[in-house]
């Protein structure tokens, strides 16, 4: 899936007193990352957090981001959602492959194969089919052939169609 960014506001809500602001640190290995450094506010100062979720895998994901100001805490509860594009080929010309599914995306290959048939070299011949978006959000792809003439390396190129698409 795409990373994504999101933002929110703290702010110094005292008249009197500047405030370092700080927090505790997140789970290295985790999806969440706070991107930008926190500083001092001043009476009523506002400070933008931006925090970036990167799943790695089709996941639900909860972290607590905890805000340090002097001896006070405020926590902010994280939570994302990872998911993985998909697509599938239809045409009335498939022939299963070991994989099994028919869904192309991130992991795991496999699949049907779109079978065109034996054609002569020098020949053209053209095949229809219908590429349907099996997930649940926009699915940006590309489409390429290969023409060296290797059968593993024209499923893999296809296999790659629907990675790094994302959701808006």
């Amino acid at each position: 899936a795409k990373p994504a960014v999101r933002t929110f506001t703290v702010q110094n809500i005292s008249r009197t007193k500047r405030l370092l602001i700080g927090c505790d640190a997140l789970d290295p290995t985790g999806p969440f990352c706070v991107l930008n450094a926190f500083r001092e506010l001043r009476p009523g100062e506002q400070h933008e957090v931006l925090v970036y979720y990167a799943p790695e895998r089709e996941c639900h994901s909860y972290e607590v981001l905890t805000l340090r100001a002097g001896r006070s805490r405020a926590s902010v509860r994280l939570s994302g959602v990872g998911v993985r594009p998909t697509v599938a080929i239809r045409s009335d010309h498939m022939v299963a492959s070991d994989g099994g599914g028919g869904a192309l995306g991130g992991g795991g290959g496999g699949g049907n194969l779109l079978d065109i048939g034996d054609v002569q070299v020098g020949d053209v011949i053209s095949q229809t089919f219908t590429l349907v978006n099996t997930s649940a959000f926009e699915v940006n792809y590309r489409i390429t052939i290969d023409e060296s003439g290797d059968e593993n390396a024209a499923s893999a190129a296809a296999a790659g169609a629907g990675r790094g698409g994302g959701g808006k």
